[in-house]
């Protein structure tokens, strides 16, 4: 009995198959896909075909493009393809390691929030609502400059900004969910928290989890580049998109591909990210879908 009513929830699911075919008709969410594999093959498998990124060569400072160096150099003629390869590299990884974790210590606040109430809900809230209170980049400010610059604190700092918004769609999710006919069913019969959450909420609450997870990782990057740009990020010469742009602006007018060369790639990975959120967002909102929570008829 105990588990007819906890499959309750599970019959409704879409089929993978109707899934991918929705997605391949989602000609953005496409393009999206598409860039973001470039993105993330030249970030993890470019560098190691690629020049060193701290190679100094003084006879081609602020080069333009060419054989030798197709993106151009930097104002000490260090490859720029070289050194926006490495800056991918540490801008997804510090961006992935901070929404990750953002990720998992926002939806247990959020869960354990919506699934008691009362008193625990509200302290629990009340302290987001702080943390709400600053805008994301000023808080990450004030965050790297009391922890220090360094790769470690930058994690910890724009994991701290994120935690709210998991948070907050974690435990409006689950409110809806434990107002579900099958949760009060379940706690009819003596389920505990523990069983409600792993064979109730999470499977109800992953689907909106998953698109804030990928949005998020956009705006980690932005929030980690604006960092480094402003000198609290990543330190030279290790290369990030922010300190290269940040370096860049100065020789704007001698010549443009220091700054154009890493704002592109900026842009472009944000793009991406964003497509392929909104493809997914898509994809898994049942109102996309014409359904509701799964398990409800």
């Amino acid at each position: 009995m105990v588990e007819a009513i906890e499959g309750m929830e599970a019959r409704g699911a879409s089929p993978l198959r109707e899934s991918l075919r929705r997605l391949r008709h989602d000609r953005a969410a496409l393009v999206g896909a598409i860039l973001l594999l470039i993105v993330l093959v030249a970030a993890f498998v470019g560098p190691f075909f690629a020049k060193s990124p701290t190679e100094i060569d003084a006879t081609t400072r602020l080069a333009g493009p060419s054989a030798a160096h197709w993106l151009g150099t930097d104002d000490l003629g260090r490859d720029l393809l070289s050194r926006v390869l490495g800056g991918l590299r540490a801008s997804l990884s510090i961006a992935f390691a901070s929404v990750t974790v953002a990720g998992a210590v926002g939806v247990a606040i959020g869960v354990v929030a919506g699934l008691k109430g009362g008193k625990i809900d509200t302290l629990l809230m009340r302290i987001m609502d702080v943390l709400f209170a600053f805008p994301a980049i000023l808080l990450a400010l004030l965050l790297v400059a009391l922890l220090g610059s360094n790769v470690r604190n930058l994690v910890i700092a724009i994991s701290i900004v994120y935690i709210p918004t998991f948070a907050r769609i974690a435990r409006g999710s689950t409110m809806n969910v434990v107002a579900q006919p099958f949760v009060e069913a379940s706690r009819s019969i003596g389920a505990t928290d523990w069983r409600l959450i792993s064979r109730h909420i999470r499977p109800n609450i992953i689907a909106p989890l998953i698109v804030q997870f990928t949005v998020s990782l956009a705006f980690g990057i932005l929030v980690e580049a604006s960092l480094s740009f402003l000198g609290l990020g990543i330190q030279p010469p290790t290369p990030s998109l922010g300190n290269m742009l940040s370096t860049g602006k100065t020789y704007l007018e001698i010549s443009p591909w220091p700054a154009l060369v890493p704002g592109t790639a900026l842009c472009v990975t944000v793009l991406a990210f964003n497509l392929v959120g909104d493809g997914v967002r898509d994809l898994l909102d049942p109102r996309m879908r014409g359904e509701g929570l799964a398990g409800v008829r």
